[in-house]
């Protein structure tokens, strides 16, 4: 593509746009991560998160869309590149078939059926949370200043409130408290603050129902299963 992006640093916190302000054009990350928010019934909701290399506001510009849909945070210290809107779907109307389907793969999403046994909101609250860290350490984590670290050695440093982490398992704040609680008192995590340390990540993929390198243990699943499920939950929108 023979952009010419335009390049901004965003300070952690800085919002890059909000939610309904004008489109900016498609929003690709360089270095550091944003968060994306959505309001539901006039609340505000953290969607997921964008990571370097990915980018975000791709289908609203195709889409013709003249407005963002999310608000976007800075995780930290971010850079960030624009391809501005008018240029970007000249580019897209001479694209060749097929590119443009990769363009949106590379776009933030957060797969939990990809890896689940069954869809993320039947399983039981414990299950989810245990499978937001799972996810969050695999994608988001870091170890030893290494970028992309395995989930056992992972660091959970992305300043996340307690509702936040429930907004993204699709539970309430109460439910992410009891269950954070009892994987620390399990030797699962370590928590310091909002800061979240993965001790062990088998244990955490079987509490969280993950089928890891294809593989699902339905027996240890079965000891795991809360079944105080929150059937007022709601699936993170």
């Amino acid at each position: 593509m023979n952009f010419k992006p335009n390049e901004i640093r965003l300070r952690g916190g800085e919002i890059l746009a909000r939610a309904g302000d004008a489109l900016l054009g498609v929003v690709s990350v360089k270095s550091g991560r944003l968060k994306r928010y959505r309001v539901y019934q006039s609340r505000q909701f953290l969607a997921g998160l964008v990571g370097r290399g990915e980018s975000i506001a791709l289908d609203e510009v195709l889409n013709g869309s003249p407005v963002h849909r999310e608000t976007l945070e800075a995780i930290g210290e971010t850079v960030i590149t624009i391809q501005p809107v008018a240029e970007f779907q000249a580019w897209a109307s001479r694209a060749p078939a097929g590119v443009l389907d990769v363009l949106r793969g590379s776009t933030e999403n957060f797969y939990f059926e990809e890896h689940l046994k069954r869809p993320i909101e039947l399983l039981p609250v414990r299950a989810r949370v245990a499978a937001t860290l799972w996810f969050l350490a695999k994608k988001h984590g870091r170890a030893d200043g290494t970028p992309s670290p395995t989930a056992a050695s992972a660091v959970i440093d992305l300043d996340l409130t307690r509702e936040e982490v429930a907004h993204l398992a699709g539970t309430v704040y109460e439910s992410v408290i009891r269950t954070l609680t009892s994987l620390k008192k399990e030797g699962v995590i370590d928590i310091n603050g909002r800061v979240i340390r993965i001790l062990k990540e088998d244990q955490l993929a079987r509490v969280g129902q993950i089928m890891v390198n294809g593989g699902y243990d339905e027996n240890t699943v079965a000891q795991n299963y809360d079944s105080s499920n929150d059937s007022s939950s709601t699936k993170a929108c």
